[in-house]
Order: structure tokens, then C-alpha cells, then sequence
């Protein structure tokens, strides 16, 4: 599940709720939420805070560990 729509449903709003708390438009909030638009730093950081969540967190689309990704370069290696 998308992390902006995870954080939101943990907040159990809708996405117009969220986009008034945060101080933008429902159609600018469904947008970034839904990956059709990209948001500004300033927007970025308002989310964030209200979600209680890093920027990072909620906008970063690849996210893994190092160490969670070295076992399936070694499988790989193996084959």
C-alpha cells in the first residue's frame, strides 16, 4: 500500500479531511497521493508532519536495506 494512503488510513480520514488539515486542495492532496502529481518541499514537510512520518518515509519509492538486499544478490550469484 501506498505510504501517504497508509498513514492517512491509520489516521481513518478521508483524503479530503487530510487535504484540509494539511492546508491544500482535495484535488492537489488526491493527486500526490495517488502519484499522478509530485509536491513541493514545503508540502512534502506539512504532510509529513501532520502524518507524524519523515518526508523520506512517505515519499522515498524504493526503500530497502542493504543488508535486506545483499541475500538475493548472493542467490543470484549461486544460480
Amino acid at each position: 500500500m501506498n505510504p501517504i494512503r497508509k498513514a492517512r488510513m491509520k489516521k481513518k480520514m478521508t483524503q479530503e479531511e487530510a487535504a484540509k488539515s494539511i492546508g491544500i486542495s482535495y484535488s492537489m492532496y488526491a493527486k500526490i497521493e495517488n502519484g499522478n502529481r509530485g509536491a513541493s518541499q514545503k508540502t512534502m514537510k506539512r504532510m509529513a508532519d501532520f502524518f507524524g512520518e519523515s518526508v523520506d518515509s512517505l515519499f522515498l519509492k524504493i526503500s530497502f536495506t542493504f543488508s535486506e538486499h545483499i541475500p538475493a544478490q548472493r542467490e543470484e550469484a549461486v544460480k
